[in-house]
């Protein structure tokens, strides 16, 4: 006897439905039954979260589309909520940048203006970068002293090769100066 619904042999069911897909040669084909309705390249992680939304659109259960797919409940919800937001386009859509982490053209303006005492979030205002930006730049030593040693770097090397002194740290311990003791 032949039990419904239908599901090609190695096709991955989606929960208790008539709907599966099967990889084959490189394409992710999709199955109503045993008829295939729809495809795209096995690595289009776009067109995949467009398939799962549209199934989520039409009624199949959050549980059987992360089971299916191997997603988190999160990106099922995502899906299905930027397709009823913005539509299917919004899946294809270039995918919006961080922006810059580093200081292309403004390099020599940075330095001009820190060596004028100006502080880091000023000359990223006057720069028209952000704050992260310029910190970044700074921690890595691109920009903020003329030998390209950043604050901590200076710290460390007054401290003599890079040893960290806490209060009540080790360094202060084998100095003989342990923080607390005896007060």
């Amino acid at each position: 006897m032949i039990s419904l619904p239908l599901q090609r042999a190695k096709a991955t069911a989606i929960g208790d439905t008539v709907f599966s897909f099967a990889t084959e040669n490189g394409r992710t084909v999709y199955f109503s039954n045993l008829e295939p309705f729809d495809c795209h390249a096995e690595g289009d992680r776009a067109a995949r979260l467009l398939r799962i939304a549209r199934f989520a659109r039409h009624g199949v259960r959050h549980k059987h589309l992360m089971e299916a797919f191997g997603v988190g409940r999160t990106t099922v919800h995502r899906a299905q909520k930027r397709l009823a937001e913005d539509g299917e386009r919004s899946f294809h859509a270039p995918r919006r940048g961080r922006g810059a982490s580093v200081l292309v053209g403004e390099t020599a303006a940075a330095e001009r203006l820190l060596a004028s005492g100006m502080s880091g979030a000023a000359a990223a205002r006057e720069l028209g970068v952000s704050v992260a930006t310029m910190n970044h730049n700074r921690r890595k030593g691109r920009i903020g002293r003329g030998d390209g040693r950043s604050g901590s770097a200076l710290r460390r090397a007054a401290l003599g090769g890079g040893q960290w002194r806490r209060a009540g740290g080790a360094a202060d311990a084998a100095a003989g100066g342990a923080a607390g003791a005896g007060s």
